[in-house]
């Protein structure tokens, strides 16, 4: 990631050093504290206005896009990206 693309760098708050410090202690991390949603839909739908409609949520919340980098040194902080592509694809079922 390019400096210029980082919007904040900030220090993990309390939860997540908790979070962080659990999932680097298992054996074999099982990412339990990520979450990911794939669901189905019926019906029409205009996939492209909902595209849209999650890139304008990330922008007005930015900090949903938030990650945990380590610095050289090792110290882990959260990094908010200045613009985010959404991995996005459509498929059609039946």
């Amino acid at each position: 990631m390019r400096a210029q693309r980082i919007a904040e760098v900030l220090p993990l708050s309390p939860l997540q050093e908790g979070l962080l410090f659990h999932e680097m202690y298992e054996e074999h991390p099982t990412g339990a504290y990520v979450v990911q949603l794939v669901f189905s839909l019926e019906g029409e739908l205009d996939g492209a206005l909902l595209r849209r409609s999650v890139e304008a949520l990330l922008r007005r919340h930015p900090h949903l896009s938030a990650f945990i980098w380590f610095r050289d040194e090792g110290t882990p902080v959260q990094v908010v990206p200045r613009d985010v592509v959404v991995d996005w694809w459509e498929c059609e079922v039946g």
